[in-house]
């Protein structure tokens, strides 16, 4: 124990004997005596104390309402005793009335031996104890990546409108992935542009308006080719040639992206997108270029 404890400890023992000299009884406040011996340091006094006062507490009053699980639990972190520590947490956050700092210390610990589903169930209840609190409000970020890591989709898209701090790319893609599972397109498609705005070579970015143009470009030219073939009439071949021109536009598009995207992963997936293409456009050489890289 360092001279400062000393020194409250000697204030303390005066202060309890003059108690003692001027009452009928002596009577020795043992939560007063944890609780300076947990601020000033001595923290093995604190939870044999808080220990004692748990059990005299539950011989008296209802458990549930016993506030020294808590404090014996913090006076046990910080020995680092985290087994005797989690044991007095749990019976504080089972009883309500753990602490914000209960909870904090808890995340912080399980992230730190990266107990993923630990730490997700105690931000969860950190959230249901203490919606409003600074600290809560703090773990949105972090349970939105935990969502998004276990499937969660619906979850997910729920807690994104509960972040309050400004949001990085890596969330941005996050989100974009929750907005692709549940199928929302619009949303997709707006993310999409905010991810090439920040990075023109972002690839979820890239990837997604490729084969939205894509598509678009080989339905359209279906469509159009059946229809000309059903009805092979002047008027049909010009509607033809008019929309052939937004189809091509289109596949430009996307073979703009897809080769991006291909000079950057060299992926199998985007060779066949743009062996199709090159096909499309009737550029052999080309064609036959991905069509070798699709093996």
């Amino acid at each position: 124990m360092n001279l400062k404890s000393i020194h409250i400890w000697s204030v303390f023992l005066i202060t309890i004997i003059f108690a003692a000299c001027n009452t009928p009884k002596a009577v020795v406040d043992h939560a007063q005596i944890a609780d300076l011996a947990y601020s000033s340091g001595d923290y093995a006094r604190a939870l044999s104390t808080y220990e004692e006062l748990i059990n005299s507490w539950n011989d008296q009053h209802p458990q549930k309402d016993n506030p020294y699980y808590d404090k014996a639990g913090h006076a046990a972190f910080m020995m680092k005793n985290y087994d005797r520590s989690i044991f007095h947490f749990a019976q504080s956050m089972h009883h309500g009335t753990a602490s914000v700092e209960t909870y904090s210390r808890l995340i912080s610990y399980y992230r730190e031996i990266k107990n993923f589903s630990k730490e997700m169930t105690t931000i969860e209840a950190l959230m249901e104890a203490y919606p409003n609190s600074d600290e809560a409000k703090a773990e949105h970020s972090r349970l939105f990546e935990m969502l998004v890591e276990t499937d969660r989709w619906e979850e997910a898209a729920e807690e994104w409108t509960k972040i309050t701090r400004e949001r990085d790319i890596h969330q941005m893609e996050l989100y974009f992935e929750v907005n692709r599972k549940l199928e929302n397109t619009a949303m997709c498609d707006s993310l999409s542009g905010v991810l090439l705005t920040n990075d023109n070579n972002n690839m979820i970015g890239l990837e997604w308006e490729a084969v939205k143009y894509y598509n678009r470009a080989e339905d359209r030219y279906n469509k159009e080719m059946e229809a000309y073939e059903q009805n092979k009439t002047n008027r049909q071949y010009l509607k033809l040639l008019e929309a052939l021109e937004v189809v091509n536009a289109d596949f430009q598009h996307a073979r703009d992206n897809f080769e991006k995207l291909y000079n950057a992963y060299h992926g199998k997936r985007y060779a066949n997108y743009l062996y199709n293409i090159y096909t499309r456009f009737q550029d052999e050489k080309k064609a036959a270029y991905y069509r070798e890289r699709m093996k």
